[in-house]
């Protein structure tokens, strides 16, 4: 009777698996492969966080948790142009017949 008397909020579960609810966040610890989960703030006041009427175990947090940045560096290629490119070929002079420059 406890779960049906209770207000029950659907919370879309993060990729880190926190939650925001109540201005607060919850991690859940377990592992599911879940998009939404149920919140239920039961009479007394407690919350319990679902899926699919299994109840799940959470905490509370402070701070969303950091990934580290992986920086992955990509080995750099200089690009030439072909040999007969003509940018290979060098700056033409144009005679417009006008040489009084």
């Amino acid at each position: 009777i406890k779960r049906i008397l209770c207000i029950k909020t659907e919370r879309i579960l993060r990729n880190d698996f926190t939650i925001a609810y109540d201005n607060k966040l919850y991690q859940v610890m377990d592992k599911i492969k879940a998009d939404k989960v149920i919140v239920e703030k039961w009479l007394d006041g407690t919350l319990a966080i679902s899926h699919k009427d299994i109840l799940l175990k959470y905490k509370e947090i402070t701070v969303i948790p950091i990934k580290p940045k992986i920086r992955v560096s990509r080995a750099k290629t200089i690009h030439k142009p072909a040999h007969d490119h003509p940018w290979r070929k060098g700056i033409q002079k144009c005679t417009l017949g006008n040489d009084a420059r």
